[in-house]
């Protein structure tokens, strides 16, 4: 504003310079020019003055002798007179010195004319007064003409000093108006900036007004006070918010800081107290989560955040803080842990609850010593109740059971469910085997009683293993690791009972571990002792080796030969029976196109399939890849379902499946019928071309009336089905007879011979070419090797 007050001057400073010269300077010479005006006005009426005596002369000269001289001399006088005494007023002003010449002439005149006149002189007198007026009209008019010489001299003087004049004038009225312009461009832009900065400063004011009501409606909506310390720390300044907040009335806004902790639910106001006995502090800001009694009485979450402020000295001013109601944000915290950690099915802990408890307590051993015990608890036969009432009921089981075991150990350990059927207690403090075993046996002992479910009566049980801490483990993970080694050797040693963890456990668990990762190495390498083994199956109409079954065989390079029954389940526990069954595919088919190649008739090669491996996405590309690239025609190709995959028809998985591989052309048999839950239903339904019957109902068939009836009563629904009937496991003759009278179709069984290498496979069958085994016997060494009647013999005695 300084600024522009100087501007301001300047213009007006500027203005009145532009004026005031110009009219100053042209004043006096208006007031010249005006007295030439009238120095030209009096000698123009002196010309005429004189002009006028001339006349009056003239006329006195002509009237002179005769009648009116007397007068007209006399008028001739006055006029003279007249004329002399202005001449000489002039003369006496300072005027020209012509004036004074004519002055003198005209007082010649009137001598002359006052003077007698002869008659005789007459003439004369005329003639030297017509002079003596001639002279003063002369010297009149040179005084005249002098006069405006000298006028028409200051007229053009005056005129060039307008023309500076009007130079200067408007040199001075540009340089004024320039000046004046800068400074009202100046006070212009000033003023702009001024009502900018006005606009600006009202537009920052409506911002920090709306800011400050947004502000407000946040705290509003954010449930955030303000509150401050006093600087002895003696009293705590509530702002509204954090009134309303507390629920306190407006005459409490000022609290003592004792009644201000007292409103704090837990230890945490030590902490607020502390404050007061080290106002000074670090600076740093602090939040804490506590619990407050309001104004009400009602118990609300609080998040307090404190900062000491300075004064402008720097010594301590107090503390300011903030206070916000979190009530609705640990309400919704508990909700959702509820909902994180708790099981929606039984409400018990889920297995995220179960890691963090385990986590505590394996913790509190680190630091505090003792230790802790983990259950894991494994229904049995679960899952045939879900297969044949339903998972409804499966489900309403799990919960029955659950509520069975929070009864039992509510006050005595940590009860969650892992999910599907599995169960887990964590026990700390008391972890004393004897205590353990006997939680153990109530359990199992609760578990094998009968259920009454909506849909039925069912009777379960359950399998337990035990691992301790930190003598079984120190971490999570191997806790649970031994405790479910603890649980696959209680179910080995038949279900329904418990087992604790051991050494050996650990041992056996290491080792299936190195066959895992050495029959995954097997499966890359060809070297590594991986081979198929092929045996017969022998059509009982003509007693032709029609067909064989590929049975893999693992020859280790340091453990010599290791049983399909160790490594098969290893592979299943590891999810490589995929990757093993897709290997047998390829080989077997690979096998049976050699054999074709090799001049041999064509006969069908059957590979066993599992559950996983038919339900993997990609298993029917594999097959077709299979077929393709070895060119075996897909008619030969068997693949062999066991029971287990009808229970996963209701998914629809196995059903697409089977139908794209019968899209194929490749047969498809049941393998095993019998020894598992199968549905009639879903067997008539399901697109299969054979029936593989279980080795244990030809054993006895031939002395057991019963076991001979169920055995045909197989058959007849089998090939009341449309299927090829094949019988499993026939060791003597007097089976094969049984088999054939009740219409089976097909005999495989060590009566025809085991499982055999490729060579040894082709040569039974084509010597069942040459001779049919129709009534077959007892191999003789004739067609079968030595090494295979010890084979033979081993089986059955082991069988």
């Amino acid at each position: 504003m300084r600024r522009l007050h100087v501007w301001l001057v300047v213009s007006v400073t500027g203005c009145i310079i532009a004026g005031l010269v110009p009219l100053l300077l042209t004043y006096a010479e208006l007031n010249l020019l005006q007295q030439q005006a009238q120095q030209l006005h009096a000698t123009n009426a002196l010309a005429t003055q004189a002009r006028e005596a001339a006349h009056h002369v003239t006329k006195a000269m002509e009237a002179a002798g005769g009648e009116g001289a007397q007068a007209a001399f006399s008028q001739a006088e006055g006029a003279l007179a007249d004329l002399g005494n202005a001449l000489t007023a002039r003369v006496g002003e300072g005027r020209l010195p012509e004036l004074g010449l004519a002055a003198l002439a005209v007082s010649e005149a009137a001598v002359s004319l006052a003077a007698p006149i002869d008659p005789a002189d007459l003439t004369r007198a005329r003639s030297e007064a017509s002079a003596l007026i001639a002279r003063a009209d002369l010297h009149v008019s040179d005084a005249e003409r002098e006069l405006r010489t000298a006028t028409d001299e200051s007229v053009r003087k005056l005129f060039d000093r307008f023309g500076s004049i009007a130079i200067l004038l408007l040199s001075t009225i540009g340089v004024g108006c320039t000046i004046a312009a800068v400074g009202s461009i100046s006070i212009f832009r000033s003023l702009q900036r001024a009502a900018q900065s006005k606009a600006a400063l009202q537009e920052a004011e409506s911002i920090l007004r709306q800011r400050t009501l947004q502000l407000t409606e946040a705290h509003r909506l954010g449930k955030l006070g303000e509150y401050r310390f006093s600087s002895d720390m003696k009293t705590v300044e509530l702002g509204p918010e954090a009134q309303a907040l507390l629920r306190l009335p407006s005459s409490q806004a000022s609290l003592r800081v004792e009644a201000f902790s007292a409103m704090f639910m837990d230890a945490r106001s030590a902490r607020m107290a502390s404050l007061r006995q080290q106002p000074g502090g670090a600076g740093a800001t602090n939040t804490i989560d506590v619990q407050m009694r309001r104004g009400d009485g009602s118990i609300g979450d609080f998040s307090l955040t404190t900062k000491p402020i300075s004064g402008p000295d720097g010594s301590f001013a107090g503390i300011f803080g903030t206070l916000q109601d979190i009530s609705d944000r640990k309400a919704a915290e508990s909700q959702l842990e509820q909902i994180a950690y708790c099981d929606p099915l039984t409400g018990l802990a889920n297995r995220s609850r179960f890691n963090k408890e385990l986590a505590q307590s394996l913790s509190r051993i680190d630091i505090e010593g003792g230790d802790c015990a983990l259950m894991l608890i494994d229904i049995d036969r679960f899952k045939e109740v879900n297969d044949t009432l339903g998972h409804g009921a499966g489900d309403e089981l799990l919960i029955k059971i659950g509520v069975l075991l929070w009864r039992m150990t509510t006050g005595k350990g940590f009860l969650a469910r892992l999910g599907g059927d599995e169960y887990a207690i964590i026990f700390s403090g008391n972890t004393d085997r004897a205590f353990l075993s006997a939680c153990a046996e109530r359990i199992t002992k609760a578990l094998s009683a009968s259920f009454t479910l909506e849909r039925g009566e069912v009777d379960v049980g359950a399998s337990i293993g035990i691992s301790r801490a930190p003598a079984d483990g120190r971490t999570a993970s191997d806790l649970l690791r031994n405790a479910d080694l603890a649980l696959y050797k209680a179910k080995e040693n038949g279900r329904g009972g418990y087992a604790f963890f051991t050494a050996d456990l650990d041992l056996a668990a290491q080792t299936k571990a190195t066959l895992a990762k050495e029959l995954r190495h097997a499966l890359a390498h060809s070297s590594a002792g991986l081979h198929l083994h092929y045996q017969p199956q022998v059509e009982i109409a003509t007693g032709l080796v029609t067909g064989f079954e590929a049975l893999i065989r693992w020859t280790h390079p340091q453990r010599g030969e290791i049983s399909p029954a160790e490594f098969i389940p290893i592979a299943e526990s590891t999810n490589l029976i995929s990757d093993v069954g897709n290997w047998v595919l390829r080989q077997a088919a690979r096998q049976a196109k050699a054999w074709i190649d090799a001049g041999a008739p064509p006969r069908e090669v059957s590979v066993n399939v599992s559950a996983a491996q038919l339900c993997c996405a990609d298993f029917v590309a594999e097959v077709a890849s299979v077929l393709r690239e070895t060119m075996l025609p897909a008619h030969l190709l068997c693949l062999e379902l066991t029971e287990s995959v009808m229970v996963d028809y209701a998914e629809g998985r196995v059903r697409t499946a089977m139908k794209a591989l019968k899209g194929l052309g490749v047969t498809l048999a049941l393998d095993d019928f019998g020894t598992s839950y199968s549905s009639l239903g879903h067997l008539a339904e399901l697109p299969l071309d054979k029936l593989k019957i279980d080795r244990v109902f030809v054993h006895g068939s031939v002395t057991s009336h019963r076991a001979h009836a169920l055995l045909k009563g197989i058959i007849a629904l089998g090939r009341r089905l449309g299927m090829t009937v094949i019988a499993e496991g026939a060791e003597t003759a007097a089976e094969v007879a049984l088999l054939r009278d009740a219409e089976c179709d097909m005999v495989q069984g060590f009566v025809f011979g085991p499982a055999l290498p490729p060579v040894e496979a082709r040569r039974i069958a084509d010597r069942s070419d040459e001779v049919p085994l129709v009534e077959p016997t007892t191999p003789s060494p004739a067609f079968m090797p030595a090494f295979m009647e010890e084979q033979i013999r081993e089986l059955r005695a082991v069988g």
